[in-house]
């Protein structure tokens, strides 16, 4: 299925979408989407593409007025080096539709 759905890249992304549905009358519309970890350097095994395409899914998604941006930050890392807290207020400015949410607290 991987090979498939990357066209037979299984050391790529694909930007298919898998897409989970849940209805009910008294819930509002609401898409979730979640997106790989940002890509610094690629691994043994990985094509040296991934790194554009994951920056390319991340920012088609963050730029969209529509979306809130998870912006969910390792405490065992230093804040100012963290990439998507850039990203974030590239496109967010105001920090309006941006939550920092803190992992790895232990």
């Amino acid at each position: 299925l991987t090979d498939f759905v990357t066209g037979s890249k299984s050391t790529s992304f694909s930007e298919d979408c898998l897409i989970i549905r849940i209805s009910s009358p008294d819930s509002p519309d609401l898409t979730i989407v979640d997106l790989p970890g940002i890509v610094r350097t690629s691994t043994q095994g990985q094509d040296f593409t991934v790194i554009a395409q994951v920056n390319q899914l991340i920012e088609r998604y963050i730029a969209q007025s529509n979306t809130i941006i998870l912006a969910v930050v390792p405490c065992n890392q230093d804040i100012a080096t963290v990439d998507i807290l850039e990203r974030a207020s590239i496109v967010d400015p105001t920090g309006s539709r941006t939550i920092g949410v803190l992992t790895k607290p232990d």
